[in-house]
């Protein structure tokens, strides 16, 4: 059984972590230095990779795999968590997460 569908996001374990873990990862963006990379590194892998629906953790993993994130600073770590945020959003058929929104929490 597919927790996440084009049609339908409402797997209650990812609608319940995904908001909070999604305002974590922008909210971290926002702080976010090069000098930061190993802890930002750690975070991102401890929040995907242990997500407690399964299959959202291997998309993540996937995706993460094949779009790496952008380490170098702030606004292009911000932009890659964003797209990140994007994609998945995507894939599961919610509307796209703004751009603004994220300045707002990020920059």
């Amino acid at each position: 059984m597919s927790y996440v569908t084009r049609d339908r996001y409402l797997n209650p374990i990812a609608t319940t972590y995904g908001p909070p873990t999604w305002e974590c990862l922008h909210a971290f963006a926002s702080i976010y230095r090069p000098s930061m990379e190993s802890t930002a590194r750690q975070l991102v892998d401890t929040l995907i990779g242990g997500f407690p629906c399964g299959a959202c953790a291997e998309g993540g993993k996937k995706y993460l795999a094949a779009h790496p994130l952008d380490y170098s600073n702030r606004v292009g770590f911000a932009r890659s968590i964003w797209a990140f945020h994007n994609a998945v959003n995507e894939h599961i058929g919610k509307p796209a997460y703004p751009w603004r929104s994220s300045l707002v929490v990020s920059l």
